[in-house]
């Protein structure tokens, strides 16, 4: 084992979920995650934006669908084998986005995060909770409350028909 795990071992390192989108690593913070499962194809929702795959009836329970390379602005990409629907929890509400693969469950420390970087007005660092240097990789961390607020609003704006509340369509 080597010494930056030890250390970010013994100092209670928090705990992330890695995947990839179009080879480059993204986290979310474990605490945040409900389960992954495998790809699934969701029933499309009508006159929804591109980034909205559809809804998931999982288990009896309702959960919308979102494809995050779509929602980043990257290049689609067809289903593979280690595509996966990640399904985070935030304010007692699922969502699922879906990724091209998840790789594992890591601690990260304080010393290895860091800051988003400053990258102007044009590009927005919203969904970014931080960036760390990990094994010779740098990881985009983000922020499970601001991509589960976004997604909310924008699926409550495209079910037709009657006035749906955010915290509503989630849960």
């Amino acid at each position: 084992m080597n010494s930056t795990l030890k250390k970010q071992q013994g100092e209670r390192a928090q705990r992330y979920l890695l995947f990839e989108l179009q080879d480059e690593a993204f986290a979310f913070n474990i605490s945040g995650v409900r389960e992954i499962i495998a790809y699934m194809k969701p029933t499309p929702i009508p006159g929804a934006p591109e980034s909205i795959q559809g809804i998931l009836d999982l288990r009896g329970k309702i959960i919308p669908i979102i494809d995050l390379r779509c929602k980043f602005g990257m290049a689609p990409q067809g289903v593979q084998m280690d595509t996966a629907i990640i399904i985070l929890q935030h304010n007692n509400q699922e969502t699922g986005f879906v990724v091209d693969r998840v790789s594992e469950v890591v601690g990260l420390s304080s010393e290895v995060l860091s800051d988003p970087p400053r990258l102007g007005h044009t590009v927005s660092t919203e969904y970014m909770a931080a960036v760390a240097r990990f094994r010779d990789q740098v990881i985009v961390v983000l922020k499970t409350d601001q991509v589960c607020d976004f997604e909310a609003d924008s699926i409550a704006q495209h079910i037709p028909e009657r006035s749906v509340d955010k915290n509503e369509v989630l849960s």
